[in-house]
């Protein structure tokens, strides 16, 4: 099977607090010991909750969920 060069994924803009789905996240190179999963869901923890609030603040994007 090939490795996809692209992941999509809704991404938390740390400016705008919104989610955006972006389908476009290049997936890096795999390094020794890491592999790449054919995730088909995930769910938001109360982390992420706090993290979409806000809370604490953050300089960054983040993709949610595990």
């Amino acid at each position: 099977m090939e490795i996809p060069k692209y992941q999509k994924a809704y991404v938390l803009n740390h400016k705008t607090l919104k989610l955006e789905l972006k389908e476009d996240l290049l997936i890096g190179e795999l390094k020794h010991g890491q592999a790449l999963l054919n995730i088909k869901a995930a769910g938001l923890c109360h982390s992420d909750l706090n993290i979409i609030g806000g809370l604490p603040p953050f300089d960054r994007d983040f993709v949610l969920g595990h």
